[in-house]
């Protein structure tokens, strides 16, 4: 068989498996996007690590948003106000909520871990040095020295960082836009900026400027009822949230019970094996009873001030009441809405409202910043 058959061949059975394929190149090219979109979402995540890492304070918070927002603004991973109640004029607001609720996540993810890290620490380093006062194992202090070292580097990257500070601001932010959105979909002309409670136009005021920058939106073309997707919407979401952080409460309160009856009947087991002690039926090593005894009530103690450390960083008890009174709010809400409807007094009555939980909310949260207890 000659060459020039051989090509016209190959030629052939090309042409033919393109005429049998003809979406190959389109496949191809789709899977190619796929690849890249993972990896650079992969890049983006990298870059947030980075940031918690290695932070740079001379970065705002007003930064942080616009370079999200222009990286994430054909993300398809962003949450939405309302996926039932979708406007087209207010995309927009939508994006920038969804960005600012995205970093806030993150934000409260990194704080949470602080709080872990510092909890954990904290705790080897009281029970290490338990055991070097109890047992003098001089490698313990070379412990508390690490955990020291450790408690140092994680509070600095906490304050370095701003991870506390924000999550607060990024949620009162994301909160906003979304009264401003239901505003909007509702028909009320009105902007949120000139809403806001004393409280956050005096203290971030970063985010006054955010929404004041926010642009010119077209008005719907028809004004949409927002009973159930506003209303309803956030009454199950708080009702929900009460149980969960009252359960999350009830296990707290378990945990420190438990810690406590434990401590009490070491206790009361001490002062029974003292007097067993003072007339001994049979011969043993005191000492060492001791020091077990000490270090099994130096391990309840440790263990309730832990959990105590860790959970009153969260404020639960602050928490679940601001979900009750949220939950009785839009209960009074959907109420009048339905004897009185959907009338721009009782939208803006319930903006305000909720605007000033929201404030309450940051007040309390803000206390909650992470400390270096040694």
């Amino acid at each position: 068989m000659s060459k020039t058959e051989n090509s016209s061949k190959q030629i052939s059975f090309k042409e033919k498996s393109q005429y049998e394929c003809p979406g190959l190149k389109e496949n191809q090219k789709k899977d190619s996007q796929s690849r890249l979109k993972k990896f650079y979402g992969k890049l983006i995540v990298f870059k947030r690590a980075l940031r918690f890492l290695l932070p740079n304070s001379k970065e705002t918070q007003r930064d942080v948003f616009k370079e999200e927002l222009i990286k994430l603004s054909d993300s398809k991973d962003l949450s939405h106000i309302s996926s039932e109640l979708s406007v087209e004029e207010l995309k927009e607001l939508d994006l920038r909520y969804g960005v600012a609720n995205s970093l806030s996540l993150e934000y409260g993810a990194y704080f949470r871990y602080v709080l872990i890290l510092l909890t954990i620490c904290g705790g080897i380093l009281a029970f290490s040095f338990l055991l070097y006062d109890e047992l003098n194992w001089s490698f313990s202090m070379f412990v508390c020295g690490g955990m020291i070292a450790c408690l140092i580097v994680i509070h600095w990257w906490a304050n370095n960082s701003q991870c506390h500070k924000n999550y607060l601001e990024f949620r009162v932010l994301a909160e906003s836009f979304r009264v401003q959105y239901f505003l909007s979909v509702a028909g009320v002309d009105k902007k949120v900026v000139d809403m806001l409670p004393g409280f956050v136009k005096k203290g971030p005021v970063w985010i006054c400027d955010v929404l004041d920058e926010l642009p010119e939106f077209s008005k719907p073309k028809e004004k949409k009822r927002i009973l159930n997707f506003w209303i309803r919407n956030q009454l199950s979401y708080n009702e929900n949230a009460f149980k969960k952080k009252s359960k999350q409460k009830n296990n707290r309160d378990l945990f420190t019970l438990v810690a406590i009856i434990i401590t009490i009947l070491v206790y009361v087991f001490a002062i029974f094996f003292e007097l067993y002690v003072a007339n001994p039926p049979v011969s043993f090593d005191v000492m060492w009873s001791r020091i077990i005894l000490k270090i099994i009530l130096g391990i309840a103690s440790v263990f309730t001030l832990c959990i105590n450390s860790y959970y009153g960083k969260k404020s639960l008890d602050d928490v679940i009441e601001d979900h009750r009174r949220m939950a009785e709010l839009y209960k009074d809400a959907e109420e009048k809405i339905i004897h009185e409807g959907e009338s721009q007094k009782v939208l803006i009555g319930l903006a305000y409202d909720f605007l000033i939980e929201n404030s309450i909310w940051y007040a309390y949260q803000n206390q909650n910043k992470p400390n270096l207890v040694l």
